[in-house]
């Protein structure tokens, strides 16, 4: 047990080691990205790269940004330190402001967002947008250097070189944020910002070592093993020409030598590189190659081979061990059987939600349209019927007094449906001992000629459409239960590219299926719910920028397997477009009720309706049946049924 728990500890010390590594060593590239950046300087004083990869970059601007400050305080004049440092600070502002006013990820209709939301969407504002940002600090920088330096000629040309240059990189590198990007865009990016660092360290050496050569070699077979030996021999061509067009064969030989040794035999493409670029930069350089040049190539070479090796010794060893390696996958289609079960037993609720208020719209629509004579004559006839004998009788029917107290109480029926004592006026309830008679008589004759009693034509065809639903519920149930609609069917190309991106993210994902026609939605497996969690922010930027789909991230629903951790993640797709609507009523010339209806609501399934129901002319009789046809078919949309 103790060796259990002793291995155990000591895998889970390796696994927080790599992760420290893993989230440390990005922060480090792109420092060291942005002091060699801040260092490039172009002919006539041009410092353009530094506000480039600033406006290019996503969130790692951030880390780009303390590079290129420490760059400017060791090579800037003392004089232009400030104010290059709050120019490349002015650049990041304005992004932000940008991003949270002209290209605002959220709708203006979704309400306030938490600060932990605002700033996952900053940086990632549309390539337009950085592109522009670019041009205009370029040229601020410049200016102020032209102005700083008492309006040199040779200054106002590294201004336009600036303002030229800085939009073409940002151009460039910012392809690979783009969320339509291809492999083709990715590798521009890489190229663009590998030329600029080895640009910028073209005259830095360590003992006798060019850095720019060795780390333009490390990076070049980097991107030959990924992206193949076309992609490597383009790589070096740009390379070779930023650090220098006469050494730029030094970069191409290595490119070639990959393309026709690396099938056969992984050392001999660096043993060839080594031989083919030390013959060429004696012949070039003679004597003079051992200052940097040599130094570069051999420390390149070796670090390449030690790299390369280091990678498929892990990989060697992880195989041997039989070591658990998590990779993405497309899941199975039957995969989503849980999710059609949530859904369902979701709309069965629905469904039960709809009937009851579809009785109750029965009820509320029967009793809404009773026209006031006939709630007068009931009251009227209750008078007569119960008061008859009564010695007060002829002195409550002198003067139209019981026709003007019928007259009261229609009122209270038509509002409450029924009348009580106290709705009596004040002298028939203080001379009247029959109250609790009348009261009782009118109640009952309501209900017998408004609840079941007398059927006129407009209360037959209510029982007629009562009839009509309930022959319409077996079919709405029965589609209901329906499994196979086109909302669950997967879409293989979409989900095998989203498992690629999020193969690359350390949350324990295991799988992923991305289905649904009018609206995409994102099934994601994982072996820790915990772990899953933390990262929904960076799955759903991960989907956007693969899938170039808006995701509700605030709708997104985080389950429990049946297994004792795992978790599953579901996202859907944005709604694309908003209705407003504006209604008016109008009742035909001497009729107190209109005859159509228009019911306009947004179902469960996010389908936006309209419906409108002709009542066949005018009045009571029309209100009626047309109120209920919109009321039925308004509860039989809303649970997500009949929309085919």
């Amino acid at each position: 047990m103790d060796r259990t728990r002793e291995a155990a500890s000591k895998a889970d010390e390796k696994y927080r080691a790599s992760q420290l590594l893993k989230s440390a060593l990005p922060i480090g590239l792109f420092a060291l990205c942005g002091f060699l950046a801040g260092r490039a300087e172009l002919p006539f004083g041009a410092y353009p790269f530094g506000v480039a990869l600033l406006c290019a970059l996503n969130r790692e601007a951030l880390y780009l940004f303390a590079g290129l400050c420490v760059a400017v305080i060791l090579t800037a004049e003392p004089t232009f330190v400030a104010i290059f440092i709050g120019i490349y600070a002015a650049a990041l502002l304005t992004r932000v402001l940008v991003r949270l006013t002209l290209d605002l990820p959220f709708g203006r209709s979704e309400g306030k967002k938490s600060l932990g939301e605002l700033f996952g969407a900053l940086f990632y504002e549309h390539r337009g947008y950085r592109v522009c940002i670019s041009a205009i600090f370029a040229f601020a920088l410049s200016f102020a250097f032209w102005i700083g330096s008492g309006f040199l000629y040779y200054d106002l040309f590294g201004l336009i070189i600036s303002v030229v240059s800085a939009p073409i990189v940002t151009f460039f590198v910012s392809g690979a944020y783009h969320k339509d990007k291809s492999r083709v865009q990715t590798l521009l990016s890489a190229v663009a910002l590998l030329a600029v660092c080895v640009y910028g360290a073209a005259d830095i050496k360590l003992y006798g070592v060019s850095l720019s050569i060795a780390g333009g070699m490390i990076a070049l077979f980097l991107i030959c093993r990924r992206w193949g030996s076309a992609a490597g021999v383009f790589c070096a061509l740009v390379t070779g020409i930023a650090y220098s067009p006469l050494l730029c064969p030094i970069f191409l030989l290595c490119a070639l030598s990959f393309a026709v040794f690396h099938k056969i035999s992984p050392p001999l493409v660096h043993t060839a590189s080594l031989i083919a670029s030390l013959f060429y930069s004696f012949y070039v350089q003679g004597i003079a190659a051992l200052d940097g040049t040599v130094g570069g190539i051999v420390a390149g070479c070796i670090l390449s081979a030690m790299l390369a090796r280091l990678v498929g010794s892990v990989r060697q060893s992880e195989s041997a061990e039989g070591k658990k390696i998590i990779r993405c996958s497309v899941l199975d289609e039957g995969e989503l059987d849980s999710v059609r079960l949530f859904d369902m037993n979701r709309r069965m609720a629905a469904i039960s939600e709809g009937l009851a208020a579809l009785s109750e719209l029965f009820d509320a629509v029967r009793l809404k349209f009773p026209r006031r004579t006939e709630l007068a004559e009931i009251c009227e006839q209750a008078f007569g019927a119960t008061c008859v004998g009564c010695v007060e009788y002829a002195r409550c029917r002198s003067g139209g007094e019981l026709k003007r107290e019928s007259e009261r109480l229609s009122f209270f029926l038509e509002k409450k449906g029924k009348v009580a004592c106290d709705s009596f006026s004040d002298g028939l309830f203080a001379r009247c001992a029959r109250l609790p008679d009348i009261r009782d008589e009118i109640n009952y004759n309501f209900d017998i000629r408004f609840n079941g009693g007398e059927r006129n034509g407009a209360e037959e065809s209510f029982s007629q459409d009562k009839s009509f639903g309930y022959k319409a519920l077996s079919g709405l149930l029965e589609k209901s239960m329906e499994s196979g609609s086109e909302e669950y069917l997967p879409d293989h190309s979409a989900s095998k590219l989203l498992c690629e991106s999020l193969d690359g993210l350390d949350v324990g994902i295991v799988g992923v299926i991305v289905y649904g026609t009018r609206q995409k939605r994102v099934f994601i497996k994982a072996e820790q719910k915990e772990r899953l969690g933390t990262a929904v922010e960076q799955i759903v930027r991960t989907v956007r920028d693969t899938l170039g789909i808006e995701l509700d991230a605030a709708s997104a629903l985080l389950r429990r397997t049946g297994n004792k951790d795992g978790g599953t993640l579901e996202l859907w797709e944005k709604e694309r477009f908003s209705a407003r609507f504006v209604t008016r009523v109008s009742s035909a010339n001497g009729e107190e009720f209109c005859g159509d209806s228009l019911c306009v609501f947004e179902n469960s399934d996010k389908r936006f309706f309209a419906a409108l129901s002709d009542g066949m002319g005018s009045g009571r009789d029309a209100a009626l049946m047309s109120e209920l046809a919109t009321g039925f078919v308004r509860n039989m949309l809303s649970v997500g049924a009949m929309n085919r």
